[in-house]
């Protein structure tokens, strides 16, 4: 009988080419499973159309269980990654949102279509399983709870709600009252606001020479003139802030805000020290401009340096997203306004503007900072934006190819430095046309305050397998001359 068998795990052996494993990385062992024979598939290592060996003998070759095997089976058809043909076994399949290119040579890329996306920068949460069964079991018991998520909120409704954005915003912030606190749509939203009520036509506003789209869009359809200060590795230069308040208050437009992102900057990655952060506050007080403190990561910083909602409350508003650590689905963010006046003059704008927050997003993800759910994903978000940051650090090793790679541990996204005689724009059509999505550097340039950089968003790709998939294609960009790139055909 033992012989028997042999002969048939040697036959089977031979008839097909995937050593079966489980990827050490991955959640759990089903998972590993499928996240190992996508990136065998992805690396070459296993042909599409390859024969794969039984269920059974994987379940052999792995001592796990079958239903652990039949499970990743399952998961892998969904996936896309499999075709089971009856009588004739299972087989490997490209996976259907990985970049359609295989290598032909040193310097040229056959182009299928464009899949994999590093341009968005979504978090990770929404690929792990964990945090679907949180929303769906939340959204049930929500829904049989209260009802009246459903309706446009009441006053006891919007309590509640402020309450918990106080509790969340005193993690990170030493004093938060409740009639400084409101809960917007987002933080464009928000930020869209805060703007509108700070700011008139033609007033200068200082913002970082790279700066979140979202707020160049907000300045221009605002007509507010941006005045670019000049950035480096660790943000923000203190003296040029300095400069253009000085300027601005020797001229007829002083600075009425200061816009930045001081933990894990988009795009840069950067993250103000606390010496910088001490004389920026200081420069904003002598010269009394607003700080607009965008704070989409700090919640994955729980230990970062102090706010400058805690330094300067009577000047800052400090807007807390939860797209970034929760999901971008529930589009809602917490404010601090710098008093009680403030927050009753901005609550008149957001009711102009957005009337309310989508009640049913801000009812769950109350339930979720009370039941620690939030603080589950929160670290979730980080651990998983952590293993993504080291594999593009692997891929994108800095020196090999004259880029650099600058990041932050627990950010979602990286900024790219490219090397000399690439253009940023130039850069991204050709992984574009090599099916990899990036962000150059002008969507971010306020100016002429151009890098020849990309940014990287690490949280779209569904495994790691296509992270590293779509890394290696833009590694092997960066390895070329440019003047061998080819046109795609």
């Amino acid at each position: 009988m033992h012989t028997i068998q042999a002969l048939y795990a040697y036959r089977e052996s031979k008839m097909t080419s995937w050593h079966p494993r489980i990827l050490k990385s991955s959640r759990s062992k089903y998972l590993g499973i499928v996240e190992a024979l996508e990136q065998d598939i992805l690396e070459g290592r296993v042909k599409p159309g390859t024969l794969l060996p039984s269920q059974r003998a994987i379940a052999r070759d792995l001592s796990v269980d079958l239903t652990t095997v039949t499970r990743a089976f399952a998961e892998a058809r969904q996936r896309g990654l499999i075709r089971a043909r009856a009588g004739r076994g299972t087989f490997a399949l490209w996976p259907p949102d990985a970049p359609q290119v295989f290598p032909q040579s040193t310097n040229t890329y056959v182009k299928r279509k464009v899949t994999l996306d590093l341009g968005m920068n979504n978090p990770p949460v929404g690929r792990t399983h964990a945090f679907a069964a949180t929303l769906r079991r939340d959204l049930d018991r929500l829904l049989a709870e209260d009802p009246s998520v459903l309706d446009y909120p009441t006053e006891v409704g919007r309590d509640l709600d402020m309450q918990a954005g106080v509790n969340w915003l005193k993690q990170r912030i030493d004093s938060v009252q409740r009639d400084r606190t409101l809960v917007a749509a987002g933080a464009q939203a928000a930020l869209f606001g805060i703007f509108h009520l700070l700011c008139r036509p033609d007033d200068h506003v200082c913002v970082p020479s790279l700066v979140y789209p979202g707020t160049r869009a907000i300045i221009r359809d605002l007509n507010l003139e941006a005045v670019a200060l000049e950035q480096d590795e660790e943000g923000i230069l203190p003296d040029a802030f300095a400069q253009a308040c000085w300027r601005g208050d020797r001229g007829s437009h002083p600075i009425k805000a200061l816009y930045l992102t001081p933990d894990i900057d988009n795009p840069t990655t950067a993250t103000l020290t606390e010496p910088r952060r001490t004389a920026i506050a200081r420069i904003a007080q002598t010269h009394g401009v607003a700080i607009v403190e965008d704070a989409p990561y700090s919640a994955l910083r729980p230990n970062g340096p102090r706010a400058f909602a805690s330094r300067v409350p009577e000047l800052t508003w400090h807007v807390a997203t939860v797209s970034k650590v929760l999901s971008p689905a529930l589009r809602m963010a917490y404010v601090l306004t710098p008093s009680a006046a403030d927050a009753h003059r901005l609550a008149g704008v957001f009711r102009a503007t957005h009337l309310n927050p989508p009640p049913i997003s801000v009812a769950l993800v109350r339930r979720w900072l009370s039941n620690g759910s939030a603080e589950m994903i929160c670290r979730d978000v980080a651990q998983e934006n952590t293993a993504r940051q080291r594999i593009a650090r692997a891929a994108l090793k800095s020196g090999s190819t004259g880029a650099k790679f600058f990041s932050d541990q627990v950010g979602p996204h990286g900024w790219l430095q490219l090397p000399a005689g690439w253009n940023s724009d130039a850069f991204a059509d050709e992984a574009r046309r090599a099916g990899v999505i990036v962000a150059p550097d002008s969507a971010f340039a306020v100016g002429e305050s151009r890098r020849d950089a990309v940014r990287l968003s690490f949280g779209t790709p569904r495994d790691h397998a296509s992270l590293k998939a779509a890394l290696d294609v833009l590694s092997t960009l960066l390895s070329q001359p440019t003047s061998e790139i080819r046109a795609v055909v």
